[in-house]
């Protein structure tokens, strides 16, 4: 009842502001008219003392507005009733079909039956929009949910890269390997294991780490993320001919994109040329260097016309090592060293790369 109430005020109040503009009433027509027409009749006596017309021109002057001002003056009265015969019939239209159409649309398109909503349910109806979702909060109810189940194989795994993203090595360590011994063991199980393992080492490929790898490597020899930690681990071992081995068969089986031009500069730096099995071999000792020399350069030409991130900077160090060309990555490192002065961890990097020289 109350709804129809306020739609009743609403409608009576929008009726009474159409009158209230349609009420306004401008300047009459005749009003306007008269101004005009003593003016121009002021005009003709100003024109006649300063005898810029004479007495005869201003008297016909004079009588042609007197007979213009006559002329309209019953039109302006005609005009005037017609105009207010026009607002009443408007005003009458207002007051009779604005809500004969509004009540008969509203009744077929609206839903007076529909009850109202508190504020609190209205919120709890709208869908989440998935940047609102708090991470930790998502982490916490997967925490709390294995908690009371441990043996959630799926929510340990799920949870696991989560953890990993957040730095939280050793907790993704514990969930990884839980996931593995509660699902069973696959090659990708084993390699997100040993994964975990080198980030909790800093980056070592440790002992248990290279054991979860090459338990991957038994059950996928084709599986990418160990074949690369394995060369990784070789190249920490000081087995250089292994990873170099290890890198240039990964790189032959991958198509291009990120991580083939990531193993690429690692071959690079370990003093190979990136390319795969006969390709190598064909290459004579110039051809070799020439390749080498044109990556340095696409890499060097790249930083200094759009610049690059720290590990760029660096690995253009290295490879300027690997070529033997000492002044110049000397050049590059001053000037790195420069470019990353305020940021303590890149400068890290900088300094790591320039031990070589």
């Amino acid at each position: 009842m109350s709804f129809w109430i306020v739609a009743a005020c609403l409608t009576g109040l929008t009726c009474l502001a159409l009158l209230a503009a349609l009420g306004r009433k401008g300047v009459p027509t005749a009003d306007h008219d008269r101004a005009f027409y003593a003016a121009q009749i002021t005009e003709i006596e100003r024109q006649l003392a300063l005898r810029l017309i004479g007495e005869n021109e201003a008297a016909a002057a004079r009588t042609e507005a007197a007979r213009r001002l006559l002329a309209v003056q019953p039109a302006t009265v005609s005009s005037t009733a017609r105009i207010g015969e026009t607002r009443n019939l408007a005003a009458a239209a207002i007051l009779v079909l604005i809500p004969a159409i509004a009540l008969p649309v509203y009744l077929a398109r609206g839903t007076p039956d529909m009850p109202s909503f508190p504020l609190a349910s209205r919120q709890q109806q709208k869908p989440a929009d998935p940047k609102d979702v708090n991470v930790a909060d998502a982490l916490q109810q997967i925490e709390t949910h294995l908690a009371a189940n441990p043996d959630d194989g799926r929510g340990h795994e799920v949870v696991a890269p989560v953890y990993l993203r957040l730095e939280r090595h050793a907790d993704a360590v514990r969930s990884f390997a839980a996931a593995l011994r509660l699902l069973g063991p696959t090659a990708e199980r084993h390699a997100n294991l040993g994964e975990a393992l080198v980030f909790q080492a800093s980056g070592v490929v440790t002992a248990e780490a290279k054991a979860a790898f090459e338990a991957s490597i038994s059950l996928d020899a084709r599986h990418v993320k160990s074949r690369f930690f394995l060369a990784l681990a070789a190249q920490q071992d000081g087995d250089k001919p292994r990873a170099i081995a290890l890198l240039t068969a990964l790189n032959a089986d991958l198509p291009d994109g990120n991580l083939k031009a990531e193993i690429a500069w690692q071959l690079l730096e370990l003093g190979a040329v990136p390319q795969g099995g006969a390709a190598i071999a064909a290459l004579t000792v110039d051809e070799q260097s020439a390749a080498i020399r044109s990556m340095v350069e696409g890499l060097a030409q790249r930083l200094a016309s759009s610049g690059g991130t720290a590990e760029e900077w660096a690995r253009l160090i290295r490879a300027l090592a690997v070529l033997k060309d000492t002044d110049r990555a000397r050049l590059i490192l001053a000037e790195a060293r420069q470019k990353f002065a305020s940021a303590p961890d890149d400068l890290r990097r900088i300094e790591d790369a320039g031990k070589g020289l």
